[in-house]
């Protein structure tokens, strides 16, 4: 006997709202309509509940609260549905309920505001989207209400300066409505617009303060338009605005001293501060709606003279100022501050003055953890399949949250707000991924991670209202759908959460198909490429869900673009690194031989130079790379977008190019002088073939990359960093860091000669960035804060405070007491030196003799800081 079907299907629907109904119920029933109309293709219209005939469709949605809607008023008396209210289904809640006969089928959306709008949302993730034309109603008794009351996100397609990088041109106004429907359907109630990169320094006219018209003028006329969207949802509208940035084009050298960058003023220069009060009581009077004001402390950058120190003190009182300009427009909007980067000793300040002033303009601290305060408190738990939580790997970090939240007086709130937008380095970014597929994809490239967010969001989230992602495009839509539901249901498992997105956008019939292999590209991404037959199996997985994806689902869909872009991606970094691997052994074998007999040694480099010839040895992949091009292109057509790692598929990912370098100048120095001999070419042939070797009974670790460090046990690995010399070798430009309070750098050893010497070589550097740009000259009478560390073999002090070499790579080799390993054993303990921010290493050789001098050569004496 065949099984009864319980789901409708139909392709005639009418959706009714309440003739009084609050705007955004009635946004609600048009966005129904509008959604139904262009996923299924089915006859649809939105009408009030005075206007509509029944009679005249196959089925029917009630979409409003019962007070303002008289037919669902009359049909949930008649059938027992209980109204909303602030006790069932609760705060933003809603009620969907399917009643009556079987035919026509209708159904009742009911919930107050923007409750309508989320019941709106259950309803679609819940129809049947399989046949085109149709639409499947199940029958439906859904309750709930969220459990977090904070539930926002950052609103943007890219981030702006990649954008423009990237060639993509802005949104319309209709690409930005889409966005910001689909945020509020899955459960947001709060959309944040970051305005960094306004367009102050076109439409700002300095001698009249007076906008002008042009492009910049049409910027900041969509930027209001977005604003009255977000409020026409229902939404509150939030803005980021750093603390203390001006127009460039108004900037004056004397009001940014110690900062290079002109959009910085400094607030403690009377004439600074007032441009910058200036500037945001402009915002705040040309913006229609701001619910909610965000002045992050360190995203941008804090003045660093002296008369701004310490900054937090300074960042206190000019919130403060401009929360009196903020009130003067919108004298509801909430100011939210912010505590991250702070150190113990500022935070703690912050939580003191919070506690002793409370200050009446202050609402929400919004706080970002890092999951190493978690750690360094013992909170962290360990996760699936060995792993435990994700470190971050720069920056410096606040205090816990946890202590945080102790402190925080009752009237204020704290919210968190997690990076979901990054692959790696800031916050809860992977440590355990492969740097090829780093190199590849960069920090802008499809991912998500339902497993490994959702244990961040256990740890992290007990002690908050709620959080506000932080996200820089599109490429984290999962990711932001995944934290939407876990904020509203936080007993949703990772994977419920992700087949809920697959099966809305993709339909019942693939959905559990590309939820499988979503879940195998976040492992895929905490595994070596090396021997990783997941990776195909993903690409596999995807061209089944392809065939099951209805074509009306398919069809401009960028999401599913985007995957199958993220699929082929990973196959192409795998595919190019099993080539690099057979070219490397063939180029070896030959330049071995050429060592060996010596005969046509330049011959044989020449021809080992155009081996490693990156277009030649990936001639093979040209169809892969094509299709990915093509998906591109697509991708851009779709949605307006690129994907950075398209312009990388000719980028080398191993260390090949490095090899290729070293001959070809050795080549040249050969050419340039024939009657010379050949030592220096044997030289660099010898220092290709033999880098990695630590000769018997030694041993490599490729510091910071998964699966060639076998010897890591403690700190966290930076699979990349950038701020490094182009010509490191790949090798060098991955390491091992240590960030203090207890995350010090080891690597450990078993199976050493008690008997024997040895040494160990270090390659060490340190990335560019603010801190360590000027290691020799600091301020005057202030501290810098530089790269160095000290050295311990098994307790032993094997060098004192040492100067990490800024941006290139240097080796270093010490000898190491026999003390240190009489056991056969060896810890290695990389530890910062004082005043350091950070310890680091890239690669560690542990040399054992004949292979080292003996004792009485003299080693390379670094110097100390």
């Amino acid at each position: 006997m065949a099984k009864r079907s319980t789901r409708t299907f139909t392709d005639n629907i009418l959706i009714v709202y309440g003739r009084e109904a609050l705007p955004v119920e009635r946004r609600a029933a048009e966005l129904l309509a509008a959604r139904l109309a262009q996923r299924a293709g089915v006859r649809v219209q939105a009408v009030d509940d005075q206007k509509c005939d029944p009679a005249q469709w196959d089925a029917m949605v009630l979409v409003g609260h019962p007070d303002r809607h008289l037919m669902a008023a009359a049909l949930m008396a008649s059938y027992g549905v209980r109204r909303p209210s602030a006790v069932r289904p609760g705060p933003e809640g809603y009620i969907v309920r399917r009643v009556g006969p079987v035919r026509p089928p209708t159904v009742i959306v009911s919930g107050a505001g923007r409750g309508c709008l989320y019941g709106v949302g259950a309803l679609l993730r819940a129809l049947d989207w399989r046949r085109p034309g149709q639409i499947g109603i199940p029958h439906l008794h859904l309750e709930s209400a969220p459990a977090f009351s904070v539930r926002g996100s950052d609103f943007k397609f890219w981030h702006e300066q990649r954008a423009m990088d990237l060639g993509m041109a802005n949104w319309t106004l209709e690409q930005w409505e889409r966005e910001i429907a689909e945020m509020a359907l899955w459960g947001i109630n709060l959309v944040r617009r970051r305005l960094l990169f306004s367009a102050f320094d076109t439409w700002v006219n300095e001698q009249e303060w007076l906008i002008d018209e042009g492009p910049g003028h049409i910027g900041w006329e969509l930027e209001k338009q977005i604003n009255q969207l977000i409020h026409e949802y229902g939404l509150e509208a939030g803005i980021s605005y750093p603390p203390n940035t001006i127009a460039e084009a108004v900037a004056r050298d004397e009001w940014h001293p110690g900062s290079p960058w002109p959009r910085l003023a400094c607030p403690s220069l009377p004439a600074a501060r007032d441009r910058i009060l200036f500037e945001r009581l402009l915002i705040f009077k040309e913006l229609p709606y701001i619910d909610h004001l965000f002045i992050p402390i360190q995203q941008v950058g804090p003045c660093t003279c002296d008369q701004c120190q310490p900054w937090v003190q300074t960042y206190y009182k000019l919130v403060a100022d401009t929360a009196r300009y903020l009130h003067r427009y919108h004298p509801d909007a909430q100011v939210w501050i912010s505590n991250v980067g702070l150190g113990e000793t500022d935070n703690a300040w912050l939580l003191e003055t919070l506690e002793r002033e409370r200050p009446e303009w202050l609402h929400v601290l919004e706080c970002s953890p890092s999951t190493y305060e978690l750690v360094s408190q013992g909170q962290a738990r360990t996760l699936d399949r060995g792993r435990r939580l994700y470190y971050p790997v720069i920056g410096r970090l606040s205090r816990s949250l946890q202590e945080s939240a102790r402190r925080l007086p009752v009237e204020y709130t704290l919210a968190l707000r997690p990076d979901v937008s990054h692959t790696f380095q800031p916050q809860y970014g992977l440590e355990h991924i492969d740097p090829a597929l780093l190199r590849l994809h960069t920090l802008e490239s499809p991912f998500a991670r339902p497993l490994g967010y959702h244990e961040v969001f256990r740890a992290t989230m007990a002690v908050s209202a709620g959080a506000t992602l932080y996200s820089e495009g599109l490429y984290d839509d999962l990711n932001k759908a995944l934290w939407a539901g876990w904020l509203w249901s936080p007993d949703l498992t990772p994977w419920d959460a992700t087949l809920a997105y697959t099966r809305y956008w993709f339909g019942d019939d693939a959905a559990q198909t590309i939820a499988e292999a979503i879940l195998l590209s976040e492992a895929n991404w905490e595994t070596p490429l090396a021997g990783n037959d997941q990776v195909e199996q993903v690409v596999l997985l995807l061209d089944q869900a392809k065939m099951r994806i209805p074509p009306h689902l398919q069809e401009d869909n960028w999401r599913w673009t985007m995957w199958q872009l993220r699929g082929l991606l990973d196959s192409a970094a795998q595919r190019k690194q099993m080539l690099a691997d057979e070219t490397r052994r063939a180029v070896h074998a030959l330049l071995t031989d050429a060592l060996h007999d010596g005969h046509d040694l330049v011959e044989r480099v020449r021809t080992a130079c155009d081996m490693l010839d990156l277009r030649q040895r990936e001639t093979s992949l040209e169809w892969l790379k094509a299709e990915i091009r093509d998906l591109d292109n697509l991708l851009h057509y779709q949605i307006g977008v690129r994907l950075p790692a398209v312009d990388n598929l000719d980028l080398e990912l191993s260390n090949l190019g490095w090899e290729q370098a070293r001959l070809r100048a050795a080549l040249e120095a050969h050419r340039s002088n024939p009657s010379s001999d050949l030592s220096a070419l044997e030289k660099a042939v010898r220092l290709c073939l033999h880098y990695e070797d630590p000769g018997p009974g030694g041993f490599y670790d490729d510091c910071g990359h998964i699966g060639r460090d076998p010897h890591f046990v403690g700190g966290h690995r930076l699979p990349i960093a950038q701020g490094l010399d182009a010509h490191n070798r790949p090798s060098a430009n991955t390491m091992a860091i240590g960030l203090g309070g207890g995350s010090d750098i080891v690597f450990a050893y078993h199976g050493l000669d008690p008997n024997a010497d040895y040494q160990v070589r270090l390659t060490l550097v340190c990335p560019d960035s603010e801190e360590t740009r000027s290691l020799a000259a600091p301020p005057s009478g202030r501290a810098k804060l530089c790269a160095g560390q000290r050295l311990y073999a098994g307790g032993f002090l094997v060098h004192d405070d040492l100067v990490l070499p800024h941006r290139t790579a240097r080796q270093f080799t010490f000898d190491l007491p026999r003390q240190a390993y009489s056991d056969g054993r060896l810890e290695l303990r990389f530890v910062r030196a004082t005043n350091s921010h950070i310890a680091a290493v890239s690669e560690i050789w542990l040399l054992k003799a004949p292979n080292v001098p003996t004792r009485s050569r003299q080693t390379k004496t670094p110097p100390k800081t």
